[in-house]
């Protein structure tokens, strides 16, 4: 058997001794069913698999080594802002492209379907019976116009699918920078909350020094309180001598803790504002992440999507009387794979919501708060050390 759609071809081969079976053994790029079966199966695994991906953070952490000097968190916010007003720029150009392609995609989709019901309609009711060259000329006219408009319609869906990757990179982007300013901001308020720590450690650390300084003390004057019972007059008034010093020691000690307690608590007020401003920013980590986690989803999602969508058409799926196309649209896949894109958009805009609220409840220690606790915790590391040394002279 041998298919043309060229009539010459066809009369050529027939006087050389060919039989002419009509329209009997035509084909419109046929693919077997089992091809777009397939196609759509590795489709629903994608979709498996993003599904069972988690979209939440591990935790507050996870975000412990996050650690940005103030002046370089400033630096990252301040580039990262530029950074994503070019993208979002580039973003709106790429979004006006891909609506004015959408619109050309849909008219190029268009003619396919008129182009399909031409040949339809070109198609006798029944194969076996011989058109006449008429209706064979109509008939293959028919068949290239459909060739024709499914290959404009491909191009068109091609450019469509490229700009929609554009479009999702963009965004992916947006949300990659928005994650790095949260990160540095992050980082900033873990910085600082490491130093104002390490400077109310080195306090306490001496406090507990001097603790049980008075503690190893105390035992001493019991011990001697105990030998003075038992020992002569004679000796009752070194004991008690000695017993004097070390109270006096003890007392010189305690108003040494007194002072070192009222030293902490000044800076330990830094500590707390530091330490809450870290709880702030450990919670927009959280719903950043999990933006970046459903933006993810979204993108190879709608990516699966429109490769699946993309090799379907070009399959040009048939039914089985092999003449009306099938709607690609309604494909139980092709509507799951769209629902789930759908889900995730929503998800992605959701966590997008829930992390602005985060931002907002971090917004003062972001700004003016944050430059006070930095002048303050400068000042307690400048200052700290002789502090302590003043705090352990008492006369």
């Amino acid at each position: 058997h041998y298919y043309t759609q060229n009539t010459t071809d066809r009369d050529e081969n027939v006087a050389r001794g060919m039989r002419s079976e009509a329209i009997a053994w035509y084909a419109l790029n046929v693919t077997p069913d089992q091809d777009a079966q397939g196609v759509l199966d590795n489709l629903s695994s994608i979709l498996g698999g993003l599904s069972s991906s988690s979209s939440s953070s591990s935790g507050s952490s996870s975000y412990d080594s996050l650690d940005t000097d103030p002046q370089t968190a400033d630096s990252i916010v301040t580039q990262a802002e530029v950074d994503e007003s070019h993208v979002v720029e580039q973003f709106n150009k790429k979004k006006n492209d891909l609506t004015a392609q959408e619109t050309a995609t849909q008219q190029k989709k268009n003619v396919v379907d008129q182009a399909s019901a031409a040949v339809s309609n070109a198609t006798p009711q029944d194969p076996s019976v011989k058109m006449t060259e008429e209706q064979e000329k109509k008939f293959n006219e028919a068949v290239k116009a459909f060739n024709t408009a499914q290959e404009e319609f491909l191009a068109e869906l091609t450019k469509e699918i490229a700009l929609k990757n554009d479009v999702a990179d963009l965004e992916k982007q947006q949300a990659d920078l928005e994650k790095k300013k949260d990160e540095a901001q992050c980082g900033r308020a873990n910085n600082q909350y490491r130093r104002i720590n390490s400077v109310c450690e080195a306090i306490a650390s001496q406090k507990k020094s001097l603790a049980d300084e008075v503690t190893a003390l105390n035992k001493q004057i019991t011990d001697l309180k105990t030998r003075k019972d038992a020992t002569l007059y004679q000796d009752k008034k070194a004991i008690q001598n000695d017993i004097d010093a070390k109270t006096k020691e003890v007392t010189k000690k305690n108003q040494a803790i007194t002072n070192l307690n009222n030293l902490y608590n000044k800076y330990s007020d830094y500590l707390t504002e530091a330490i809450n401003a870290r709880s702030l920013e450990h919670a927009v980590m959280i719903q950043s992440d999990r933006v970046i986690a459903y933006a993810n989803k979204v993108q190879q999602a709608q990516s699966a999507l429109d490769s699946c969508r993309s090799t379907l058409e070009s399959l040009n799926l048939k039914e089985q009387d092999g003449k009306t196309p099938k709607d690609i649209e309604t494909m139980q896949a092709i509507v799951d794979a769209k629902a789930f894109v759908a889900q995730a958009i929503q998800d992605e805009k959701q966590a997008e919501q829930e992390r602005n609220q985060a931002r907002s409840a971090a917004k003062n220690s972001r700004e003016e708060a944050s430059k006070t606790l930095e002048g303050n915790i400068k000042k307690a590391e400048d200052n700290y050390y002789k502090e302590i040394q003043d705090a352990l002279k008492v006369e």
